[in-house]
């Protein structure tokens, strides 16, 4: 081979080393935030005996700020398929639909306040609240599946790069009323419970 052709092949593929570089270099920056912050924006369920339960998206223990916050929160029925339908469905009813700018560090954004306790049926039921506990509407445990939160958010960094969250958290009313029974040992003690499934979306 031509001293002059080992040289233009060298060349070539420097070029084409580094044009990969430099196409990969944010992709590889995208998956290293998104480890680095996979903390960040998770949602969790706690317990305070003076007001309930609240379904949060945790930021109190992290030092990011979340923007473009959006989520919904509904109650889900299954409808079973029937004469005349041969799949089932779901039937929702909306709760909760937010939108907020942005959640500071050492601040966890609510998505829903809501009580467990002991309903008309063997069931019990499910209230949803204010953030200090005040009543606004009830579900019996029997009339619904799931509790629903979806929601999205911005996580903010130091490289000016945000890494977008999305994900679905799901309650089932039947681990509603294991909890139930739970804080009834111990109605005093704050503390943390866990949902049925948490999913990453993208």
């Amino acid at each position: 081979m031509l001293p002059n052709m080992k040289e233009i092949i060298k060349e070539l593929l420097s070029q084409l080393i580094a044009l990969a570089a430099f196409f990969a270099f944010p992709a590889i920056q995208y998956v290293l935030l998104k480890w680095i912050n996979k903390p960040d924006g998770t949602a969790e369920l706690w317990y305070l005996p003076k007001y309930g339960f609240r379904a949060v998206i945790r930021n109190i223990p992290q030092k990011r700020t979340l923007t473009d916050i959006k989520y919904l929160v509904r109650v889900r029925r299954f409808v079973p398929a029937s004469d005349g339908v041969s799949v089932g469905t779901y039937s929702d009813e909306m709760l909760v639909e937010r939108e907020e700018l942005f959640t500071f560090p050492n601040t966890d954004e609510i998505m829903i306040c809501f009580r467990l306790q002991n309903g008309s049926d063997s069931t019990g039921q499910f209230v949803v609240t204010d953030k200090l506990g005040v009543r606004q509407r009830a579900f019996a445990l029997s009339e619904f599946d799931w509790l629903i939160c979806d929601y999205v958010a911005n996580v903010k960094n130091l490289f000016n790069f945000d890494v977008k969250i999305s994900k679905r958290v799901e309650l089932t009313t039947k681990t509603m009323a294991t909890i139930l029974e739970a804080i009834k040992l111990k109605p005093n003690e704050e503390r943390k419970f866990e949902f049925d499934r948490i999913r990453e979306v993208g």
